[in-house]
């Protein structure tokens, strides 16, 4: 037969109530059990009984012994990676830059020296310019003044011919007015002559004496 056990709490917490009954469903009588705490407050002996210490659970973050060896073996692997097949593309990379960094600095400073020589020689353009322009306005001046004195020159040469051309005309304007007038006076004399001495005169034969007279008249004046 096969009894079980229910163990019941009752409303006062040092007792516990069993109750045994048979598998057959017969009722079984109630016992009334004192607890351990109960009995060890109430002075009678109690038999302790010490449990063995649980050992202690690993830190997960200490490695261990095969993780240590492994990560030697794999930093091993990976320096020599870097050392031997990494590091010399990349030391290659930077020596790369660094001499095109050094020649665009170079390249640089060259165009800086060339800009700055340009400079110079521009301005030491600019100077021979302004000087040759300075000399060629002076030249101008210089041209300028000759021709003017040129054509001045040339404007009184040609007015002196006018002048000179002008008083031959008058000096021949002249001799003929004096010569008509010599005529006209030879005339008119010997017309008066005649009138005087009552009888016609010859004026081809009077005429030598009365250009005398006029002549010896105009010298004196």
């Amino acid at each position: 037969m096969v009894q079980s056990i229910i163990v019941v709490l009752s409303a006062d917490p040092t007792t516990t109530t069993v109750k045994s009954g048979a598998s057959s469903g017969t009722s079984g009588q109630g016992q009334t059990v004192t607890p351990i705490s109960a009995v060890a407050t109430s002075g009678a002996p109690a038999t302790t009984t010490t449990a063995a210490p649980a050992p202690l659970p690993d830190n997960p973050i200490l490695p261990t012994t095969p993780e240590l060896i492994w990560g030697a073996v794999t930093f091993s692997i990976l320096w020599a990676l870097m050392k031997f097949v990494l590091l010399k593309p990349i030391q290659n990379t930077m020596a790369d830059r660094a001499d095109k960094v050094r020649g665009d600095i170079e390249a640089a400073d060259g165009a800086k020296d060339g800009a700055v020589h340009a400079i110079a020689d521009y301005e030491a353009t600019l100077a021979s310019a302004r000087v040759e322009a300075s000399r060629i306005i002076d030249d101008a001046r210089v041209q300028a003044e000759a021709a003017r004195k040129e054509r001045l020159a040339a404007a009184e040469a040609e007015v002196a011919d006018l002048r000179a051309t002008a008083a031959a005309d008058v000096a021949a304007a002249k001799a003929e007015a004096l010569a008509d007038m010599r005529t006209n006076v030879v005339t008119i004399a010997v017309q008066a002559a005649e009138a005087v001495v009552q009888k016609p005169l010859d004026v081809a034969a009077q005429r030598p004496l009365v250009e005398e007279y006029l002549n010896r008249v105009g010298s004196q004046n």
